[in-house]
């Protein structure tokens, strides 16, 4: 995090089982890095309409924990125990935000635990495979609304019922690496992972809030609230949720033993990612949320300078591209390109590495959508920020 999210073209400690997979094979002996992120995301949405709205600031905490142990001489295995993808967007005001019926709250959490081996063959390069087993747990809250009855109540989308979703699932999938070392000061490496997909089940639970006066009117032989009663009952659901695939090609030079200077530019997949089903397997209708994301660039640099008694300072920059066309954007994931400035401090004493990372990252403003609309016509404008810090202790044995 402190050197931008670099990582690719340099093996320093066991994360690299992580960002580098086939270096840890250039990492002596058994190490063992344990260490926890903090994230706060705040941000709001300017509706052109109907006012402002804000994001709650609520932190979310994310543990890693990573593994190498030689082997052999050219053979290493590592483990990596991270939170790869995490989102918490949770709206101010639920019930008056402008885009209440695609979500008042979305939350997705992450756990992924990746086992990899690496073979070095010569001096000076190596590769390494691995398998990715992601497990994803999705909540979100929205409310529902059908034009059909709106019309019925005299108006505009009127709120049905809250439905909150509680959904998680396991998925499958691989990583391969290769490392470089054409000289003792330069490191180049490459990492891809492939796509994953995750299927998510779990319950949607309904409380219905429509109001007294649309319950009573009558359609057909039975009134709205009766239809409402059957259709809006706790039941099982379902969305699939595919990862993107990933490759990240990165280069590290020290051209003074003090100094690294570090660069990597990555590819994400995310263009097979047209939209979101949810399925609700019970009377409740389907809903399916349009994406049509594109696949995107993100580029990172950062620089490492050591001083005395082991002590080091870290600087990074970033900047990634939006995967989201503009009607992409939603309140579920207000996404934007977005530039990030990180600082850190590390030290080291015997065996043990201490280190501390803080990143800034701002999103551009962006048009989106708010309320569910098939001309996808922006409705207002999502700002965001976020603020990370991260701790780690590493021991080498």
């Amino acid at each position: 995090m402190a050197m931008g999210g670099t990582g690719a073209g340099l093996a320093a400690g066991p994360a690299a089982a992580f960002h580098a997979p086939a270096g840890i094979v250039w990492l002596p002996g058994t190490q063992i890095e344990v260490g926890a992120g903090l994230s706060t995301r705040g941000g709001s949405f300017h509706a052109f309409a109907e006012g402002d709205f804000d994001r709650e600031t609520v932190p979310a905490v994310a543990p890693a924990v990573f593994a190498t142990h030689g082997i052999g001489r050219d053979l290493t295995a590592g483990i990596a125990f991270t939170s790869p993808w995490g989102i918490a967007v949770d709206w101010q005001e639920p019930d008056s935000f402008a885009g209440r019926f695609l979500t008042t709250g979305t939350r997705l959490t992450s756990l992924s635990v990746t086992p990899v081996v690496a073979y070095r063959s010569g001096e000076w390069w190596s590769a390494s495979v691995g398998a990715n087993v992601l497990y994803l747990r999705l909540d979100r809250d929205r409310f529902a609304h059908d034009p059909e009855l709106s019309a019925l109540g005299g108006g505009g989308p009127i709120p049905l019922a809250r439905a909150e979703y509680d959904l998680d699932g396991t998925g499958i999938g691989w990583t391969a690496g290769v490392f470089v070392r054409p000289r003792p000061e330069v490191s180049l490496g490459a990492v891809y992972w492939s796509t994953v997909d995750v299927p998510l089940d779990g319950l949607v639970a309904f409380d219905i809030v429509a109001p007294e006066a649309l319950r009573v009117i009558v359609r057909g032989e039975r009134t709205v609230g009766d239809l409402l009663d059957e259709t809006y009952v706790d039941q099982s659901a379902r969305v699939e949720l595919d990862l993107p695939t990933l490759l990240t090609i990165g280069a590290t030079w020290d051209p003074i033993p003090s100094l690294t200077l570090a660069a990597d530019v990555q590819r994400v997949g995310w263009g097979d990612l047209d939209a979101l089903d949810f399925m609700p397997l019970g009377p409740a209708p389907p809903e399916s949320i349009r994406l049509a994301w594109q696949d995107v660039w993100a580029w990172r640099a950062g620089v490492e300078v050591r001083r005395w008694q082991g002590l080091a300072l870290r600087l990074g920059y970033a900047r990634e591209e939006s995967p989201a066309p503009r009607g992409g954007v939603t309140p579920l994931f207000p996404d934007a390109e977005r530039e990030a400035l990180s600082v850190g401090l590390g030290a080291m004493w015997g065996g043990f590495a201490l280190d501390f990372a803080y990143r800034l990252t701002v999103l551009d403003d962006r048009e989106g959508i708010a309320r569910p609309d098939e001309t996808l016509n922006p409705d207002g404008v999502y700002e965001s920020t976020e603020h990370d810090f991260a701790v780690s202790v590493t021991h080498r044995f």
